[in-house]
């Protein structure tokens, strides 16, 4: 690592450290960082761009901060864990992780830390006593507005689920292997905790919403949290698209069909794509999509990447992984959404959506050709969902992080500064 410069007294040194095991979790610091004026701090962003990011790197364009290349799990592996129900870390990769930071922490004396997704900072950052914050959802908070954890997309869940009824099931995991299962995937963070001499977490939703302070990529009217502490800060939806050219196809999209986006993402189960589109073409649409130029036809206009926000609003319906990103995509545009889930955090965010009004879920394990066209029909001819996506859409200007995000460094680093912190 090279060594940084001198220490300028007039900016503040702020370090982003993101976790590339899927886009959203590099995207969303990196819309952040990019909100902080250059004059008044000095930021850094250290991410993996070896796996994930590979041919990629257009997202950086246009930044005017330091980076720094860092390891990740592969993202294909911790998609593997998501899926399977298998702790997404294990001792030794958070082990490799918090040393890597501890160096890189050393290296830079940043006066803030902002991480999204690396639970390992809960180490390295409270051991060099630096004052951090995580980037989060609130459906993984213990502050969340209590109800019944979806049942998990894991084959040995479904498989009961199609003896007993998803119900009876979802009850008994509840109640019997939930406490357990939560404990178990904070074994490897708590035995790196454990040989920092930092105290021990009680369960993983500790562990994900244990940081010194808490920033929330979720609307309160998506997810609710009553009681929230005074360092827990909802930004709003964190919304991103690559600044390129439009495809060629872009201006030729006919306006006589009402248009369906579809966006499976980074996290999406892509061997459905071809499931989805056959489906829709069966209804009288247009579709935008997200995906390899093969797949255009004269129905279906494909690219891997396109202005996506655009897409959103000039469609009348989205289909997507059912994660955040396509969540308030969706709501930005007041479009309702249908998520195809294939992982837990999808099914926990796609639960709120239900509850809320404005979309579906199908779990991608069950997602056949029947299923798929029955949701989209509902979606497309059943105007309850538009309206709600609509009503919620008007909210989203409450919550702006262009705003919240610089009003929060500013009364953060007000609030820590002259604030005791041994070893620095």
């Amino acid at each position: 690592m090279e060594l940084v410069a001198g220490r300028e007294q007039s900016r503040k040194r702020i370090l982003f450290v993101a976790e590339a095991c899927t886009l959203a979790h590099v995207i969303r610091p990196l819309v952040l960082a990019n909100t902080l004026d250059p004059a008044l701090y000095d930021v850094h962003f250290a991410c993996d761009k070896t796996d994930l990011l590979r041919g990629k790197e257009f997202i950086f364009e246009g930044t005017n901060f330091t980076h720094w290349d860092i390891k990740s799990l592969p993202s294909a592996t911790f998609l593997e864990h998501a899926a399977s129900g298998a702790p997404l870390y294990d001792f030794h990769t958070l082990e490799a992780y918090a040393e890597e930071e501890l160096r890189l922490i050393e290296t830079i004396d940043p006066d803030f830390i902002i991480g999204d997704m690396r639970w390992s900072l809960s180490v390295s950052a409270e051991y060099r006593h630096v004052p951090y914050a995580s980037i989060s959802n609130m459906h993984w908070n213990t502050h969340a507005e209590p109800f019944l954890f979806p049942l998990p997309e894991f084959p040995a869940f479904r498989l009961l689920a199609g003896l007993f009824g998803e119900k009876l099931v979802t009850v008994f995991a509840e109640r019997f292997i939930k406490p357990g299962a939560l404990r178990a995937h904070a074994s490897g963070i708590n035995h790196l905790r454990e040989n920092y001499d930092l105290p021990q977490f009680t369960n993983v939703l500790e562990a994900i919403s244990a940081a010194p302070y808490m920033l929330y990529a979720d609307l309160p009217q998506v997810v609710a949290a009553p009681g929230l502490p005074a360092t827990h800060h909802y930004l709003g939806p964190i919304t991103w698209e690559p600044h390129i050219a439009k495809p060629e196809w872009w201006d030729r999209i006919p306006a006589d069909k009402p248009i369906v986006y579809v966006a499976l993402g980074s996290s999406g189960k892509a061997t459905l794509l071809p499931e989805i589109l056959a489906r829709l073409k069966k209804h009288p649409v247009t579709v935008i999509a997200a995906a390899p130029e093969r797949f255009s036809d004269e129905q279906v206009f494909a690219s891997p990447f396109f202005p996506w926000g655009e897409a959103a609003k000039r469609s009348v319906l989205m289909i997507g992984n059912g994660g955040t990103g396509s969540v308030y995509q969706a709501l930005e545009a007041g479009v309702p959404l249908l998520g195809i889930v294939a992982n837990q955090d999808q099914v926990m965010t796609m639960a709120h959506v239900e509850r809320q009004g404005f979309g579906t879920m199908l779990r991608a394990s069950m997602a056949n050709g029947t299923r798929i066209h029955a949701a989209i029909t509902t979606l497309l001819n059943q105007d309850n969902y538009k309206a709600r996506a609509q009503e919620l859409q008007r909210t989203m200007a409450s919550h702006d992080y262009r705003q919240l995000f610089p009003d929060f460094m500013q009364t953060v680093l007000s609030t820590e500064k002259g604030r005791a912190l041994p070893g620095r």
